[in-house]
């Protein structure tokens, strides 16, 4: 439904937050990107951190960001006109899994999700901003959500493009791994990781050169730091080939933790240090 007043819409949404998540991002968010190309599903990584086993596991991946979810089910989403120059966005998503819990009475409210977004572009300059706070799956006791918070800003110079973004991730009420001796884990919020990403990219003639780095530290989770290149040329206006090359670093504090720390007793099943690297090409066309 839309009109003067705006637009609203029903029904599985686009997040506000995932609208301008690559307003920072020169490389266009490609495979090659080193920051938020790991989206999809966070709510998975947030249950890895429920088990002991696997609580390092989640820093071997291909981004130096730790992402979020770009979709939401069950949600109702408002756009407002643009006024000035500025625009903005808010949604919220009911959620689809209130029950009751198991082995008592009581009733276990729904995952719900808000995402809300703040743009403003004058010319060359385009500064953005977004909120996103996701719920994944409760219990009785614990109510984890996943919460990112961004600010970007891109300025156009002619000769190229330069792009920057502040994220600040945090995991909150997920389950702890209980210490030894205990009966069960308790309820924790991982320290905020403080994620940032700058990135440039230079158009010559149907090509176009670009690179970002990338980098996400805290200290329950560790840092994780990444570099990417890429170049690609326009065939046609549907038609480009691309060529490029990422590599990404995690130092896992996980493991000190479990092996010494607070989580003394468990086992990690991942090296300190997560590297992954590679290259690619290839053409892709657009219908």
């Amino acid at each position: 439904l839309s009109g003067g007043f705006g637009a609203v819409t029903l029904g599985r949404n686009t997040s506000p937050y995932d609208d301008v998540s690559a307003d920072h991002a020169m490389m266009e968010q490609s495979i090659f990107d080193p920051s938020n190309t790991n989206n999809g599903n966070p709510a998975s990584t947030a249950a890895s951190l429920n088990t002991p086993s696997s609580a390092a596991s989640f820093l071997n991946r291909n981004s130096s960001w730790i992402g979020y979810n770009t979709r939401f089910n069950n949600s109702i989403r408002y756009d407002s006109p643009v006024f000035a120059g500025v625009s903005g966005a808010v949604l919220y998503a009911f959620g689809e899994d209130k029950k009751a819990a198991t082995g008592t009475a009581q009733s276990v409210s729904a995952s719900n999700s808000f995402s809300a977004s703040l743009k403003y572009v004058n010319g060359p300059l385009l500064v953005s901003g977004g909120y996103q706070s996701e719920g994944i799956a409760r219990t009785a006791a614990l109510k984890p959500r996943l919460e990112n918070m961004l600010v970007n800003a891109m300025y156009d110079f002619g000769v190229a493009r330069v792009g920057v973004g502040f994220n600040r991730a945090k995991y909150n009420d997920v389950a702890a791994p209980a210490v030894v001796g205990l009966a069960a884990p308790g309820a924790a919020s991982f320290d905020a990781q403080k994620e940032w990403s700058l990135s440039v990219a230079v158009p010559v003639g149907a090509a176009t050169f670009s690179a970002g780095y990338a980098q996400s530290k805290g200290d329950t989770l560790g840092k994780s730091s990444g570099v990417g290149v890429q170049a690609t040329y326009a065939l046609s206006k549907r038609t480009t080939v691309y060529l490029g090359a990422q590599s990404t670093k995690a130092y896992d504090t996980l493991v000190s933790q479990i092996t010494s720390g607070a989580l003394a007793g468990y086992t990690a099943n991942a090296s300190d240090i997560g590297r992954v690297r590679y290259v690619g090409t290839g053409i892709r066309h657009t219908f």
